[in-house]
């Protein structure tokens, strides 16, 4: 919001927007934090740590599919967006339902007590598609994981948050991830020019809302359906056989015209807040924070396990509809439900030995 407020000229009420989206971040730093008032007594058992290692396997499977696809397309990473519909088929179902579930094993070995092996094959399994270079689940799992390391060891993590927050730090971050980006699009600019064209896509989330604002509503809010921002959860949870439609894709084809080459624009949390209503967006948007924040806040303090992994389920989701769809943390909550359901089994109380 504020690169976009201040550096691209956003007109057309889009302005507005901007300065709501830059004021929301500081209602949820004032407000939304709350101190984490149980530390964790119980631990991961042995099924847990059968059911892991299988994820594992069938996460590293699915990885090896998507690389040789991947090297054998001629396109790169774009052709897991272009010829989507083949890599799926290419690989089993039940290698990829089983994957599904690699976020919420991974993050469940870093809210309970484990091992130090263990957090090591978690954080590798979560940073697994930073080799097929995607990059979004590896950031917003290291999010949680900060977080969720809140509950096993409060002192150790909050030192090394302090470390890791430092600005240089955050710009070793961003050059990190911007190079993962610049090395699986094959760019052939320079490398310094190319992470001014990051910040620009960065911004692309709420950048085409400013063209959105800008055509006659016939032409762009009229097109874009709210009863897509429920249905799409199908999609997002694997059973696009059933409906596959997305706002991000009617988004895109209205703001760019065709998405036939690969490069599309993600939804948003403020653009399907203002797909709900044009004239209550932000508080619709601040409203669906505060009350997600509170009911995954509500999950990771309970005394009940089942609750603590519906939590754990919903928190990637979470974050990462700030740049995907307001619908994602039910999304991840479907996905890995036969976890959610078994849950009560995966986990003992820490020995005091």
């Amino acid at each position: 919001s504020f690169y976009l407020y201040f550096f691209k000229k956003a007109s057309d009420g889009f302005e507005l927007t901007c300065i709501w989206g830059m004021l929301i971040n500081i209602i949820l730093y004032l407000t939304a934090i709350k101190n984490v008032h149980r530390q964790q007594a119980k631990s991961i058992n042995n099924l847990f740590k059968i059911i892991f290692s299988i994820v594992g396997v069938c996460q590293l499977i699915k990885i090896v599919f998507y690389l040789k696809f991947i090297l054998s397309s001629g396109l790169g990473h774009l052709a897991i967006y272009t010829d989507s519909e083949e890599l799926l088929s290419s690989i089993p179902f039940a290698i990829r339902a089983i994957s599904g579930f690699s976020s919420i094993m991974a993050l469940a070995v870093f809210y309970y007590k484990s091992s130090k092996k263990y957090k090591m094959l978690a954080f590798i399994l979560l940073a697994s598609d930073l080799v097929i270079g995607i990059r979004n689940k590896f950031f917003f799992a290291f999010i949680c994981i900060i977080i969720l390391s809140l509950y096993s060891n409060r002192k150790k993590i909050i030192a090394i948050f302090a470390r890791i927050s430092k600005v240089h730090y955050l710009l070793i971050g961003f050059v990190g991830f911007s190079m993962i980006s610049y090395l699986r699009e094959g760019y052939e600019i320079n490398f310094i020019n190319y992470l001014g064209v990051v910040l620009d896509s960065l911004s692309s989330t709420l950048a085409g809302l400013q063209d959105l604002y800008s055509l006659p509503d016939e032409n762009g809010w009229a097109l874009l359906n709210p009863l897509t921002i429920l249905s799409q959860v199908l999609p997002l949870s694997g059973f696009g056989f059933i409906s596959d439609a997305q706002i991000a894709h009617e988004y895109s084809t209205i703001v760019l015209g065709s998405v036939s080459n690969g490069i599309a624009l993600s939804s948003s949390g403020l653009l399907e807040a203002s797909i709900i209503s044009l004239h209550f967006n932000l508080f619709i948007y601040l409203a669906y924070l505060l009350i997600m924040i509170s009911i995954i806040q509500k999950g990771l303090n309970s005394n009940y396990v089942i609750f603590n992994f519906f939590a754990l389920a919903m928190m990637t989701g979470f974050f990462y509809s700030v740049r995907g769809e307001l619908i994602l943390p039910f999304a991840y909550v479907l996905k890995s439900f036969p976890i959610i359901i078994i849950a009560n089994l995966l986990t003992q109380q820490k020995s005091r030995n």
